[in-house]
């Protein structure tokens, strides 16, 4: 069920990608995520808005209460609206979800979780990014720093596509590896 679930979100997503796209801006898109991350957070407002018998009236005044709280583009207004009047309100957060994968996709941003052993400065992240997107073909490469001691030394980058790691526990077992096919020779 899940599964049709997000096949059905992600048409609605790329539907609304195909008509506009182009028509997006970087303040559309940081709304977007915050009214993703607040219906994650407040799934009951979803429930309510899926209960039958729901007025018109009432479909208009959540929407007219979203439009102002998180500042949203137009354009997400008919996709919200046909969600609406086919019953199928609770695909929001999965639909949302789709048309900002999709978004970045299309515009060849990637986003990293990177950890490294110790806290890297600014000329370290930059040469971590600077990295990333040469290994990848990235337009734009976005990334998330945290740290994990136990790392030996060492650095994760990873995103949904990709991951690349480097380490003194890597490096060492690569040897490991080494040692043992020399001597299963």
């Amino acid at each position: 069920m899940i599964i049709r679930q997000k096949i059905i979100a992600r048409k609605y997503a790329q539907a609304f990608l195909n008509l506009y796209f182009d028509a997006l801006t970087q303040l559309h898109i940081d709304a977007v995520i915050d009214l993703h991350k607040f219906l994650l957070e407040n799934k009951g407002i979803l429930c309510y808005l899926s209960l039958p018998g729901l007025t018109e009236q009432a479909w208009t005044d959540f929407l007219t209460r979203l439009y102002a709280r998180f500042e949203l583009p137009v354009q997400l207004g008919r996709l919200i609206q046909v969600l609406l009047e086919r019953r199928s309100i609770a695909l929001l957060p999965l639909v949302l979800n789709s048309l900002l994968q999709d978004f970045w996709q299309r515009r060849h941003v990637l986003h990293f979780n990177i950890t490294s052993s110790h806290v890297l400065e600014a000329e370290e992240q930059a040469s971590v990014i600077k990295f990333l997107a040469e290994k990848t073909g990235a337009a734009e490469v976005k990334a998330k720093f945290s740290i994990d001691e136990s790392l030996i030394c060492g650095i994760n980058m990873q995103s949904n596509s990709y991951k690349f790691e480097h380490s003194v526990a890597q490096e060492l077992k690569k040897i490991k590896e080494s040692l043992l096919q020399r001597v299963q020779l």
